[in-house]
């Protein structure tokens, strides 16, 4: 659903986590993408389709900076908490995969009461 949808480039992502190698680039690729599809399921949950359909012609001009910012934060916490540690990512990460930060940033975004 959101693969055409890039709010945050790879070189601003790696730019966000101090990354200057080009080494991981297909696993922060990833990562980047994973990051992407969490924050805007999020968003998207419970939104009418005008909403989404909009959401979905987002790029980094035109997405909301909190939503931006939420991308980002998620990506630094996919790469940090790459899963390989059960014990590193217990209360850091919920299960719907967002970093209480993130969803800070999406709390105007987001009504939990209509999820």
């Amino acid at each position: 659903m959101w693969e055409d949808v890039e709010i945050v480039d790879l070189d601003l992502a790696k730019q966000h986590v101090r990354e200057s190698s080009d080494d991981e680039d297909d696993l922060l690729a990833v990562y980047l993408a994973q990051a992407h599809g969490v924050v805007l399921d999020y968003v998207a949950n419970a939104r009418d389709e005008d909403f989404v359909a909009t959401m979905q012609t987002w790029d980094d001009t035109t997405a909301p900076p909190a939503v931006k910012a939420a991308i980002l934060r998620q990506f630094a916490e996919l790469r940090r908490f790459r899963g390989d540690d059960d014990q590193s990512t217990e209360g850091k990460v919920d299960s719907h995969f967002l970093s209480p930060r993130v969803k800070q940033l999406l709390n105007q975004y987001h009504d939990p009461s209509l999820a």
